[in-house]
């Protein structure tokens, strides 16, 4: 069966039609070619990897699996959640996985789509050697880092291994085909991303498109007293409470942050504030 006949049996059979850039994405990936896919969040970068098995099996003829390389447990167990409801076979490893016998069941090939975090597949030792052996290291077609400008933003110390991912090469078949999605990475970005994932700058194929959110605008106005401003927040929250809008307010320093946080607290009921958190202020120190 050709790519686009099994395009339109998984459309089929999961009641729901692919998108445009996921079309361009997966029809690459069968191609064989690494792939960089930046697309809007909610856009729905994960339907891309989460057929690859079924489509692979569609146009081969033989099974196939794609690892998933997440950065948050929660994240890894609600996508393996939506996707056992879904009738496709995925699990999870790391810290969060209790179950032993998981390793057996993942290097027999049990699983179409196994979640990893960059510490478990790439530090020697139980998972990784999951990686290494058996059918699925021989089904293995397909590497995805999902999240991958978390590369650049953590790579060099915080998740150093994030920076090492390119060593995945190391272990997984020759053909296997590296695929990066992000909904955020500037060209210079996807430039160090590639890079990090030792995929060929002038042969991987970009999938791309420009977040449009018609409900989001952006305002710059010119105001003497910020309080003032806002005045129409506090309005909302005194009158609304808990049913008022949600909102982030963001300032320029921790000074101003704290006073704009002394207004609000000040003109609301101290009682009503504690026991309903209707404002909060939080910061974060630059390096």
């Amino acid at each position: 069966m050709d790519v686009v006949n099994a395009l339109k049996t998984i459309e089929m059979k999961y009641a729901f039609n692919f998108k445009e850039k996921q079309l361009e994405a997966i029809k690459y990936i069968m191609e064989g070619k690494d792939t960089f896919v930046v697309l809007p969040t909610g856009y729905g970068k994960s339907k891309i990897y989460s057929h690859l098995p079924g489509i692979h099996g569609l146009v081969r003829d033989t099974p196939g699996t794609v690892l998933v390389i997440s950065p948050l447990q929660s994240l890894m167990k609600d996508q393996v959640s939506k996707l056992s409801k879904m009738g496709i076979s995925a699990t999870l490893v790391g810290e969060c996985q209790s179950d032993k016998n998981i390793a057996d069941m993942i290097r027999e090939g049990i699983y179409q789509l196994v979640f990893s975090s960059p510490e478990a597949a790439l530090t020697p030792g139980f998972w990784r050697r999951c990686f290494t052996t058996g059918i699925f290291h021989d089904n293995l077609f397909a590497v995805v880092v999902d999240e991958a400008h978390c590369i650049i933003e953590w790579g060099d110390d915080f998740r150093p291994e994030y920076g090492n991912l390119a060593h995945l090469r190391s272990i997984v078949p020759d053909k296997t085909v590296f695929i990066a999605m992000t909904a955020t990475a500037t060209k210079e970005m996807r430039r160090r991303i590639i890079k990090h994932l030792d995929m060929c700058q002038s042969e991987t194929q970009t999938v791309c498109m420009l977040p449009e959110r018609k409900n989001l605008m952006y305002v710059i106005k010119k105001s003497r007293k910020q309080t003032d401003e806002l005045h129409w927040i506090l309005a909302d929250l005194l009158e609304n409470k808990e049913n008022a809008k949600k909102t982030i307010i963001y300032c320029r320093n921790i000074a101003a942050c704290a006073n704009l946080y002394e207004h609000f607290y000040i003109n609301i009921d101290d009682t009503l504030n504690f026991d309903s958190r209707l404002i909060a202020m939080l910061h974060n120190r630059r390096k």
